[in-house]
């Protein structure tokens, strides 16, 4: 008997259900073994977050198949790689005329049983996590629905090879190409401010509008929970995404040329500044990705004694916008074009940067920052939560995505960090 239910787009937002999460669900489940994806677009991230699943599943025999679009300038360079790492087989749509490829469908299938999703969710951290999307969720039993499974196979199906022009199978040639032709972007450059994710003119046509960020206090801001954690075990496992292991210090001589780094979107940790406005923050982020920190660096200290040693420094410092929140969640202290004063401390394998006092005044020990990467002018966009008694939301909401525990350093509490 077919059972039908919606995924409101309030629920993904607030995170109560979220599609990544159904997907988890589904991977570890006995009753599915074959999972068919067609998606406009792709990004690792939420890939990188069902990897874990995705292993358990192929470990028992059980396939995966996707059509990814490339339209738009919407799939990444490494969402394709990881899909030809991990998936059966994987295929790509492109359109050369004004029309997009745009579905967005995940069905899991076996004799017996089966569930469709269908929406507007993306395999992006947007689509599966963080954007206001909905969607269906179709369940099948079979054969007693075998007519409503196979017009949802036909989705699928009907885009294949043999029946569609413009879709091709994947292979590692063709996304070089693809790469060098423009038509893919590498997650770790930023993109052209025209070419945003999800976003199409008004007329429908193929050329990408950039709409206005802010709409002048119009409409109140209001953040959605936090995406989940990147599993601590994708910075240790040996794919292609994955960087230096975190067994083995990273130095400027073991990285002699920019290394890979897991596309991630920031950097989740709990701090607490010296009084002279150094953060540290952890051996084990620069190991695990140090593709986000820009490292290794190319300029080095210009220490005030002679005998005192140099250290490696980012040149130029990166400008960073930064904001401090009280314990309460009411903005305390903002800085705008700062100059991040950023050194590797080869001596102890750790990089440290540097707040102005007044940032340090604002700021209490086990803080959260959150380092987010941006396409913006800077950098990098900083937000740091002070802890309260209760917590703030999105104070707790951040602590949560700290997966990691750090060395303590002979202090009582050890710090806690995670990658987003």
């Amino acid at each position: 008997m077919t059972r039908l239910s919606f995924l409101r787009p309030i629920d993904q937002f607030d995170g109560s259900r979220r599609l990544l999460q159904e997907l988890q669900a589904c991977l570890q489940s006995d009753y599915y073994n074959h999972l068919r994806i067609s998606v406009a677009f792709a990004k690792s991230g939420p890939l990188l977050r069902l990897l874990p699943f995705l292993k358990l599943w192929k470990s028992q025999g059980k396939t995966v198949e996707a059509i990814i679009g490339i339209d738009l300038l919407g799939t990444s360079r490494q969402a394709l790689e990881f899909a030809m790492q991990n998936f059966d087989r994987v295929y790509i749509l492109h359109t050369e005329t004004h029309a997009t490829f745009h579905p967005k469908f995940y069905l899991f299938s076996s004799e017996s049983r089966a569930v469709c999703y269908q929406g507007s969710h993306n395999l992006t951290v947007g689509g599966t996590e963080t954007n206001l999307e909905g969607g269906v969720r179709i369940e099948l039993d079979r054969p007693d629905d075998e007519a409503v499974f196979q017009e949802a196979l036909a989705c699928w199906t009907s885009l294949l090879p043999n029946v569609c022009t413009m879709t091709q199978e994947l292979d590692e040639p063709l996304i070089d190409a693809l790469f060098r032709d423009g038509i893919i972007f590498d997650e770790n450059v930023a993109k052209p401010k025209q070419a945003r994710e999800d976003v199409t003119s008004p007329d429908g046509s193929s050329a990408p509008a950039t709409p206005p960020r802010h709409t002048q206090g119009r409409f109140p801001r209001t953040y959605p929970k936090p995406p989940s954690p990147i599993p601590r075990e994708v910075f240790s496992t040996a794919v292609q995404l994955a960087a230096t292991s975190q067994t083995q210090p990273v130095t400027q001589q073991t990285l002699a040329t920019p290394p890979a780094t897991i596309p991630s979107e920031a950097l989740v940790i709990e701090i607490a500044p010296h009084h002279n406005g150094e953060v540290f923050l952890s051996k084990i982020a620069v190991n695990q990705n140090p593709g986000f920190f820009g490292f290794p660096f190319t300029g080095a200290t210009k220490p005030k004694l002679a005998s005192n040693p140099s250290y490696p420094q980012r040149v130029p410092d990166p400008v960073v916008n930064i904001t401090v929140y009280d314990p309460a969640g009411n903005v305390a202290v903002t800085r705008t074009d700062f100059r991040l004063n950023t050194v590797y401390y080869s001596t102890k394998s750790e990089i440290r940067i540097t707040f102005s006092p007044d940032l340090v005044a604002a700021i209490d020990p086990y803080a959260i920052m959150v380092m987010r990467r941006t396409e913006e002018a800077h950098d990098h966009d900083i937000d740091v939560f002070n802890p309260g008694n209760p917590p703030s939301a999105r104070y707790q909401q951040y602590l949560d995505a700290c997966n990691q525990t750090l060395p303590s350093g002979g202090k009582a509490q050890p710090r806690r960090m995670g990658w987003l």
